[in-house]
């Protein structure tokens, strides 16, 4: 029953994580140089991972009528320690990135942004030290399956396992919120010296319950596992039950994970676009549509400026809004900001964005 039930928790799980990576693949908001939205893919990586992972290793289950020999698991077990490690670092990873984008946007730098290469290094460090550990407990001979449950640890009595899986997911947890508040507080007093006090509150608002989501998520979906593991630790010895309720939740966090990133306003404003754009090519009354019209309008027309800062996000050319000016004119002097800003029309503030 656990089989068939977590079986289709991880399938739905990679369904909408192939969805993601679709948003990924085609939606210019998550290319460069939107590095706060690339960011995101600390998270999509390892939730597309664990989802195909285990609903492959749960469906060869299925079909078996037992689990899987120990080989095989073993070879899991190393990705499982990669994929969680990955899976905890990657909430740091968004709020970091979010941080020092938007620490820069109030210093007047519009173009910041990080270089692919170094982004795509900063998204390995996590699989490396995971695989690093997968290695200490295989050296200890506790690497395999866990009552048939998936493939991570023979035992979480060991501090590599019960105790070190536990200190890394609240130092994570602690990292994320550490990082999202600073940026809330930073654009918060930024705006307020720009006596913007209106655009403060909204703006940090904004940055603050993108934040809450993010850990609520991961938080809420880890920590009945990692406590699992971490009670096993401290020598009590959870129930089956228990641990079987652990495993369903934690399986769910890549479902939980798409719905945000696909609700994110400035990504549904993208993935609407082109949905119109090809109702539009393959309309059967051609007449209706005026194609100059809509060749004109830019593709992220309808994403605004509360969106803008929230996100952090100013790609070459840049849309202003009166809020970004004010972060800018903060600290920097007024005759080189209306320079830079001369040449925009700003646009219209909307409603945050979620995530």
């Amino acid at each position: 029953v656990f089989w068939t039930l977590v079986g289709f928790i991880h399938f739905a799980g990679f369904c909408l994580s192939l969805r993601v990576f679709w948003e990924f693949w085609f939606n210019k908001r998550l290319h460069a140089p939107y590095t706060l939205m690339q960011s995101f893919a600390a998270i999509l990586v390892p939730d597309l991972a664990y989802s195909s992972v285990y609903f492959f290793f749960h469906l060869a289950n299925l079909l078996r009528g037992e689990e899987i020999a120990d080989g095989p698991c073993d070879a899991i077990a190393f990705i499982t320690f990669g994929i969680v490690i990955a899976t905890f670092c990657g909430p740091v990873i968004v709020a970091a990135i979010t941080f020092f984008k938007l620490m820069r946007l109030s210093q007047g730098d519009l173009n910041w942004s990080i270089p692919v290469w170094k982004l795509g290094l900063l998204l390995a460090l996590p699989w490396l030290l995971g695989l690093v550990l997968a290695i200490l407990v295989q050296q200890d001979g506790h690497l395999g399956s866990y009552r048939g449950l998936y493939c991570y640890a023979t035992s979480w009595n060991q501090f590599v396992t019960g105790g070190l899986t536990m200190i890394t997911f609240l130092l994570a947890t602690a990292l994320t919120i550490l990082f999202y508040a600073l940026a809330a507080t930073d654009v918060r007093s930024t705006m307020k010296a720009a006596k913007q006090e209106l655009a403060a509150r909204k703006a940090s608002r904004t940055i603050a319950l993108r934040g809450v989501i993010l850990v609520a998520a991961y938080f809420l979906t880890w920590i009945l596992w990692t406590g699992v593991g971490f009670s096993s630790w401290l020598g009590v010895v959870p129930s089956i039950p228990l641990e079987t309720v652990a495993a369903l939740i934690t399986a769910a966090q890549p479902i939980v994970d798409a719905l945000i990133l696909l609700n994110t306003p400035v990504i549904k404003a993208n993935m609407y676009h082109r949905l119109h754009k090809q109702v539009s090519d393959f309309d059967l009354n051609p007449s209706m549509v005026n194609p100059s019209t809509e060749k004109s309008k830019p593709p992220d027309a309808s994403i605004t400026s509360i969106d803008s800062i929230t996100s952090g996000e100013s790609p070459t050319p840049v849309r202003i809004s009166p809020q970004e000016t004010s972060i800018i004119m903060a600290t920097r002097p007024t005759t080189s900001v209306e320079d830079k800003v001369s040449s925009y029309s700003p646009s219209s503030s909307s409603s945050p964005a979620a995530h």
